[in-house]
């Protein structure tokens, strides 16, 4: 951390503190010591086995300066950036802070566990969390468990995730998986080009890429069902099961039920048992609590946490129904 208390309780910063006095952590209250190196920019540190919850966590000194750097970038535009605030409602300090909007610079892997609790704790006061991953966590081929739980969703940006490192802020937005690949659109910012609210209120409405359907879509998708099905995937096998029972097979669905989605990212080859649900049911309340009690029997986790999953359930339904009436209209 860069700041701490004085004997006085007043906040002072590393930086302008004498190693030999005496400093204590704001949330926790334990004696802090000051670390003043060669790498790392000057900062306070708990001893070892600290029990603070706030700063328990040592930081890089790619974190503290992107700590720094974006403090420098905020006040450029805005005054009231300020970092490592002080919360008063909850035992944690963003790394920035200005009004009611919070600056979380994730340079390495963290427990899910450890991040529901500091996402719950802002939302509960109505903080707006912004989350932005170091180049360690940016996306590769497959989102990892930690990258799903740090996206957000709105119908401007589709499914997104924001990125920093030396080169500015950088937004992959409308990820989508297709064909067993991962594919965004990307903008960048660079380093104190416009102000850090600007960039998080970017919309891009009416943006939304268009998903071509390609007559080698679903054969492809069937060929890899295909093969995880000789290999005995237990996921595919417990899908193949659902439709066994319901007397039919995995690889014989109607065509629509294998064109591309926007939302197979979430569900995966679930999807197909959500259409399925729609041509056999045809009524929303049904098909949502049938298709629930799926997921819950079989235990299959939400993985993105900070999206509401019913919001993506109503947006595969509309998509569902649209390619219904699309595939018979063709027949």
């Amino acid at each position: 951390m860069l700041f701490g208390f004085d004997e006085n309780k007043k906040l002072v910063k590393a930086s302008t503190t004498q190693k030999e006095r005496t400093i204590y952590c704001p949330d926790c209250g334990e004696r802090l010591i000051c670390k003043v190196g060669m790498i790392k920019i000057p900062h306070f540190s708990h001893l070892k086995n600290s029990q603070c919850c706030s700063f328990s966590e040592g930081e890089s000194a790619e974190h503290l300066a992107y700590k720094e750097g974006f403090q420098k970038w905020g006040r450029i535009f805005e005054e009231d950036w300020e970092m490592e605030a002080i919360l008063l409602e909850i035992p944690q300090r963003p790394d920035l802070l200005s009004q009611k909007l919070v600056i979380e610079v994730q340079c390495s892997p963290l427990k899910i566990s450890r991040l529901v609790e500091r996402i719950a704790g802002y939302h509960k006061y109505q903080y707006e969390d912004w989350w932005l991953l170091g180049p360690k966590l940016t996306p590769e081929k497959k989102l990892t468990q930690l990258q799903k739980a740090f996206c957000s969703f709105s119908s401007d940006k589709g499914l997104h995730l924001w990125l920093v490192n030396q080169q500015g802020v950088f937004l992959y937005y409308f990820l989508r998986e297709i064909n067993g690949a991962l594919f965004a659109d990307r903008h960048q910012w660079m380093p104190y080009s416009v102000s850090l609210k600007e960039i998080y209120q970017t919309s891009f409405q009416n943006q939304q890429p268009l998903i071509h359907l390609r007559k080698t879509d679903a054969s492809n998708w069937k060929k890899r069902l295909n093969q995880q099905l000789i290999k005995k995937d237990p996921y595919i096998l417990r899908l193949q099961k659902y439709f066994y029972q319901a007397k039919t097979h995995l690889l014989y669905l109607p065509e629509w039920f294998y064109w591309p989605s926007w939302y197979f990212i979430f569900y995966q080859a679930d999807i197909l048992l959500f259409r399925y649900l729609v041509q056999e049911i045809r009524e929303y309340s049904i098909v949502m609590e049938v298709f629930q009690k799926y997921l819950l029997d079989e235990n299959i986790p939400w993985g993105f946490l900070r999206i509401k999953q019913q919001e993506i359930l109503d947006k595969l339904w509309q998509e569902s129904i649209f390619l219904l009436k699309k595939s018979e209209k063709s027949i």
